[in-house]
């Protein structure tokens, strides 16, 4: 039985209805311009790469990579690298008004080097091939990171063993690209980041050179909203016992969907009938509130002030999804959201043969509860609470928990049909 032609996404459902109006062009220029700065508010998480600026200095990188002291002799050359197929602004290049719109919103302009591998590891390993002369179709460009520090939030992945290259692109970021002084104000902490920001607490402010000390400081302590991170290989499927996670079988559809792009809508609740997955919802196997304690420790360390904190802090999960016929590629589209909900489904409902056997007994209380719910492309948001609540369990290896009593938030993503940058 192959999937059904149309397999639901809610995302789809704040799709808008009109995507051209032609009189556009003979609106008053005032009207044009009010209608491309409404287009892009539009809250973003833009995931960047910082790397060390020598990496064709391949003897410079071998005492880096065996001598991680070599980092602080060196922390003030880095190179910003930025992935993907809508990091990029699209309205740069629509006509003058966008631009103008663009580059006035976007108040931040960051020189970065530019590539669109498939995943993470694609990013080392197209850098580590234009370290070595190595000849690839993926040429990194010189491009310009545009942001906004009001509205963008920032997940920062440094190479490996390379945190120390944090504080100075900090410092940079306040007094040399921001034109007002702000900087950073809302971070995406992610453990799944190979020493990336999740080893933010490893910065200890004897390490930090005095010149970037004072920005770092500032930094932390204007922060207004930090999300801790962690995308699920696991909790959506389970029919067997071997993940250990619980001896209950479930298919939680409800739960997010990672998607590769930035711009997303943000509900202060999930709009879906979501009570009955969060049940039995997979909370990944982080120590979320052991993380939370670490960074309020790295607070500490930095604090220039005794007043209590006011940054908002938040848990954000979403499931893993790639493409795993070209090669694990992330989801950049709704068509490429399409393909992975019919190999899903295809895999899961109508092969069947990897569901537990049932003695004639249904698997699922409600399978058609199941199937009606419409899948998102995004992530959640638990207040700092849950954490707290996972914390008071006590239990290490629980894994699963009635997360009903802390709602979530719900980020959708802004999804177009192909993977033509649509940023906002």
């Amino acid at each position: 039985m192959p999937a059904p032609p149309h397999l639901p996404i809610f995302n789809k459902r704040f799709d808008g209805i009109c995507h051209s109006f032609l009189p556009f062009s003979c609106l008053p220029k005032e009207l044009r311009l009010q209608v491309w700065r409404y287009a892009l508010l539009r809250p973003r998480i833009i995931k960047i790469y910082l790397f060390p600026s020598n990496l064709n200095d391949t003897t410079a990188m071998r005492s880096y990579l065996n001598d991680p002291r070599g980092w602080q002799n060196n922390t003030g050359h880095y190179t910003v690298v930025m992935s993907g197929a809508h990091v990029l602004s699209v309205f740069l290049r629509v006509c003058r008004d966008s631009r103008a719109a663009t580059l006035a919103h976007f108040r931040v302009h960051i020189p970065c080097t530019y590539l669109q591998p498939q995943n993470d590891a694609h990013v080392y390993s197209v850098l580590m091939r234009a370290m070595s002369g190595t000849c690839s179709k993926d040429v990194p460009r010189l491009e310009t990171f545009h942001f906004n520090p009001e509205w963008d939030h920032l997940r920062i992945v440094c190479w490996p063993k390379a945190t120390a290259l944090l504080p100075p692109f900090l410092h940079d970021l306040k007094t040399q690209y921001d034109p007002s002084g702000i900087g950073l104000l809302k971070l995406v902490v992610s453990y799944d980041d190979n020493a990336g920001c999740g080893n933010i607490t490893n910065l200890e402010p004897p390490n930090v050179p005095s010149a970037f000390a004072k920005s770092v400081t500032q930094t932390f302590n204007q922060l207004e909203e930090v999300f801790f991170y962690e995308s699920l290989s696991a909790g959506r499927v389970n029919l067997t016992h071997v993940w250990g996670i619980t001896w209950d079988w479930f298919f939680n559809r409800s739960l997010p969907l990672k998607i590769g792009i930035p711009a997303f809508d943000r509900f202060p609740t999930d709009p879906r009938p979501i009570s009955k997955d969060l049940q039995k919802q997979y909370m990944g196997t982080r120590d979320w509130h052991g993380r939370f304690q670490a960074y309020l420790r790295v607070l500490s360390r930095f604090s220039d002030s005794s007043e209590p904190l006011a940054t908002s802090f938040k848990i954000m999960i979403s499931h893993v999804a790639g493409l795993s016929s070209e090669g694990g590629r992330e989801l950049e589209s709704s068509n490429d959201a399409e393909k992975w909900l019919r190999a899903d489904y295809e895999r899961w409902w109508v092969d069947r043969s990897g569901w537990p056997p049932t003695n004639g007994q249904p698997v699922f209380e409600n399978e058609q509860y199941i199937m009606e719910a419409e899948p998102a492309f995004g992530f959640w948001l638990f207040p700092l609470e849950a954490a707290e609540m996972i914390a008071s369990i006590g239990d290490p290896d629980q894994r699963v928990f009635d997360m009903r009593v802390c709602t979530p938030e719900l980020g959708l993503a802004i999804m177009s049909r192909d993977s033509t940058p649509v940023t906002k």
